[in-house]
Formats: structure tokens, sequence, C-alpha cells
């Protein structure tokens, strides 16, 4: 099983909870996407992508996400899944194409990374238009991704 503790930031804002996942490959998730109710446009992306099972961050975040209103900081490794585990519940609480969400990232490359990952978990959405998608992607980037 994964090793978890919470970490204490020094915040004044209890609604607060910060979580660091420690990557063990050994550890298996047997549950599956579908207990977290996400839409079927989703989890046919999901399926299609090749994801079986849930990381432990993408089990514990994404019910969080979906079922809470407490703010969350989570960290782990690169590879376990932080993306997914973000994105799948911001794509499944989204009701429209007007931006809703904002995703701010340190570097070009990561940018690039999350809004091609967004796109493939969304391509089924029709709430999320293709044009959307792209322009989304784009003010995220703030370059042409023709390079």
């Amino acid at each position: 099983m994964p090793h978890e503790h919470a970490i204490n930031l020094n915040t004044n804002n209890p609604g607060i909870i910060a979580v660091n996942f420690q990557n063990n490959n050994k550890y298996k998730m047997k549950e599956s996407f579908s207990n977290f109710n996400l839409k079927n446009e989703l989890l046919k992306a999901i399926n299609e992508l090749g994801f079986k099972h849930p990381t432990p961050i993408q089990s514990k975040v994404i019910p969080h996400i979906l079922f809470s209103k407490q703010d969350l900081i989570a960290s782990a490794q690169t590879g376990t899944g932080k993306t997914a585990a973000f994105g799948l519940p911001l794509l499944e609480l989204t009701h429209t194409d007007k931006i809703q969400t904002l995703i701010l990232c340190p570097t070009r490359e990561l940018c690039l990374h999350i809004a091609k990952d967004l796109t493939n978990y969304s391509k089924y959405l029709k709430n999320i238009l293709p044009s959307k998608r792209k322009i989304f992607m784009l003010i995220l980037t703030g370059v042409s991704t023709s390079r």
C-alpha cells in the first residue's frame, strides 16, 4: 500500500486538505473508473486510452473533487496520474462551453501535455465543443500549437 500522509502547510485556511502520495509501482488498485460515476463519454475516452484502474492519487482525488466543497492540495511523483486525477472530475463538473476552470502551468511543455490529455479525455463530451478545446489550449499555452 502506498505511503500517504498529510502535510502541514502552515496555512490559515482550515478548509484546505493537503496530501502527499508516495509512488509505489507494486501497488495495484482494484477499483474501476466506473465506480466514480463519471459520464459515459469520459469512461469511453479513458477506456480507449488504455486506462484500466485508477492510480492511488486518482482514487483519492477524483471523488474528493466530485463530492466535496473543500479545497485540495495533492502532490505525487511524475507519472502517477495527477492530470487525470484533477482533469477528469473537472471535465465531469463542466456543464457548458464557457470557461469554468483555469489551469496554471510552470512550463509551456507541461501546459501542452495537460491540454493534450484534457483534449483526449473530453473528446466525446458534447458540452465541450472541439473548437473551444483548441481555444482553451491556445489560451493556456500562449503559443502556437503548430510548432
